[in-house]
């Protein structure tokens, strides 16, 4: 079944999310100064798969990094600090090792996700 999901996530330099293969990431929101929120197109009948994003700054060096713009996204903080979520394209199956930073805020079959309308 095709539907759109919801995850939400903690604002960090690198980020993991479980979610399903080929899923397409449609828009990114923050809520709450620090949370990132994401909405894919997923299609639940695909395997779950792990993507790597990362948080870059305005202005950071990303030239040695094999990254793919995403969005960008402004902080609600004092100084208005503007981020742009980049996906890692190195895509890593479920039960592969990692030593990301940050991880989705709840287990991944209960990642905070709404289904806003299935096709």
């Amino acid at each position: 079944m095709k539907t759109i999901y919801k995850y939400t996530l903690s604002v960090c330099d690198n980020i993991e999310l479980i979610t399903h293969e080929g899923a397409e990431i449609l828009n990114i929101k923050i809520h709450n100064v620090t949370d990132l929120i994401i909405y894919a197109l997923i299609d639940t009948d695909k395997p779950y798969v792990t993507r790597k994003f990362a948080c870059c700054s305005t202005g950071e060096d990303i030239s040695n990094k094999n990254l793919k713009y995403i969005g960008t996204f402004e902080l609600g903080n004092a100084e208005k600090s503007v981020g742009h979520l980049m996906e890692k394209l190195e895509p890593m199956i479920i039960g592969q090792k990692g030593t990301e930073k940050c991880y989705p805020k709840y287990a991944p079959h209960i990642i905070t996700r709404s289904i806003l309308y299935s096709i």
